[in-house]
């Protein structure tokens, strides 16, 4: 995970705490493009080397 990605889950974890644990739909979305962002870069680090096994 890069450390932008790190630093938008501490920000969105504290914004929450801020709030007593209500989540917003927006919340949720930004999170989960967080999330998306690393599965991404994972992918591209993996992906050659899966293609070699098939």
């Amino acid at each position: 995970m890069a450390k932008h990605d790190v630093l938008g889950v501490i920000k969105f974890l504290q914004d929450n705490k801020q709030r007593d644990g209500e989540v917003s739909l927006g919340d949720v979305m930004r999170l989960t493009e967080v999330m998306a962002g690393d599965f991404k870069s994972v992918l591209h680090l993996y992906a050659p080397s899966m293609r070699q096994e098939f």
